[in-house]
């Protein structure tokens, strides 16, 4: 599962064989929806190869849980991109980065803001004065 508000990346453990140990993993604390606590069981890095050949890395703390969890924050600050839109949804390597650093930064978009480990976007309705 991708998700945009998720805190941190959790994997199955032993979801990957060829993972690699990785203390610099951020160790975190997470709730259930029914306030359970998460027990984690300590950090790791996984590297997939894309249907193009690139590579993409993912670190990640391990835990029982059932399916993997990939946190959008923290997977940007490891040079991923994510793109969600209409024609499709795609996490893509750091290596297509300065085309989308492109479209990202032009005219035609819109900057969210990152706060609490969400994105944001900042808007006033119509009939709201613009505040200066």
């Amino acid at each position: 599962m991708i998700d945009a508000c998720a805190g941190a990346s959790v994997f199955p453990k032993s979801f990957d064989k060829r993972a690699i140990r990785d203390d610099t993993v951020p160790k975190t604390t997470l709730r259930t929806a029914t306030n359970g606590s998460v027990k984690m069981s300590g950090g790791s890095r996984s590297t997939f190869t894309l249907r193009n050949g690139a590579s993409v890395a993912v670190k990640y703390n391990e835990s029982n849980v059932s399916f993997l969890i990939v946190s959008v924050g923290e997977a940007t600050l490891q040079g991923n991109w994510f793109v969600f839109g209409p024609g499709g949804q795609a996490m893509i390597s750091s290596e297509a980065g300065a085309d989308l650093e492109k479209l990202v930064t032009g005219p035609a978009a819109v900057q969210l803001q990152k706060s609490r480990g969400g994105y944001w976007l900042l808007f006033n309705t119509a009939d709201e004065p613009e505040s200066g």
